[in-house]
């Protein structure tokens, strides 16, 4: 019984562990940047390693979230005026909605919404460090 217990872990644990870089590399662009990510995208991502690539190769752009308007989480609770500045140059997380017609959507809309609050506070911290803060940004203002 143990051993069948054991087998099924790891079954399990390789079965999980093979499905990120799947839905990463799915959505990955030839510079292993992304590019508008999607739901199977952010499932997975790490704010804090695409950050780091999109730095690297010069794409500032901070996501957003679809719904009746677009929303950027951090910027838009934070530095209203700067979202507005931005316009439309942001990432978009395809297939994210206001209105979830499952609980599987409400829980993907969650987790992108939680992906891009983070990925979007740790780009606006780096552009802080870089002194390349969009305009709008209080803390650009104040330099």
């Amino acid at each position: 019984m143990i051993r069948i217990l054991f087998i099924l872990g790891a079954v399990w644990a390789t079965g999980c562990a093979s499905r990120a870089p799947d839905a990463r590399s799915a959505t990955r662009s030839a510079t292993g940047s992304f590019s508008d990510p999607d739901l199977a995208y952010v499932e997975f991502a790490d704010p804090v390693e695409d950050v780091n690539r999109a730095v690297a190769a010069g794409d500032f752009r901070f996501v957003a979230i679809d719904g009746l308007g677009r929303f950027v989480p951090f910027i838009d609770d934070n530095y209203p005026e700067m979202s507005s500045a931005l316009g439309d140059d942001l990432k978009v997380v395809r297939g994210t909605s206001d209105f979830n017609q499952s609980y599987w959507e409400e829980k993907v809309n969650a987790i992108a919404r939680v992906y891009a609050e983070n990925y979007n506070l740790i780009l606006f911290e780096r552009l802080e460090e870089l002194k390349k803060l969009p305009k709008g940004s209080v803390r650009a203002r104040e330099d």
